[in-house]
């Protein structure tokens, strides 16, 4: 009777464990899901601005302050996107080479 019981407290101690290993797992892909919604905010925010920069260089006919102004924004932009695409694709434990993720436009 005593080995009845042992047993039963033994499961619920692996139910116990087994539902807090879940709940980490949880927790851990919550926040790396608020961090990349941060980014992707981020991101957004910071081309809106570059684009604004742009559209004023325009209207004020400054167009090669604008064509400087866009490339500055778009090496900024591509490279801060670029980053976050491979911490996400180093979490997922994905296997691409290194020349893989190097052939994106600008990277020499």
């Amino acid at each position: 009777m005593i080995w009845l019981l042992l047993a039963v407290a033994l499961a619920g101690y692996v139910a116990v464990g087994a539902a807090a290993w879940v709940a980490v797992r949880r927790a851990r892909a919550a926040a790396a899901l608020s961090q990349r919604e941060g980014q992707a905010r981020d991101i957004h925010d910071n081309v809106v601005q570059g684009l604004t920069q742009v559209n004023w260089a325009l209207e004020a006919g400054a167009y090669d302050g604008a064509r400087e102004a866009a490339r500055a924004a778009m090496e900024g932009h591509m490279d801060a996107t670029f980053a976050v695409l491979e911490d996400v694709i180093r979490e997922r434990g994905l296997h691409l080479s290194p020349q893989l993720l190097d052939d994106r436009p600008g990277v020499r």
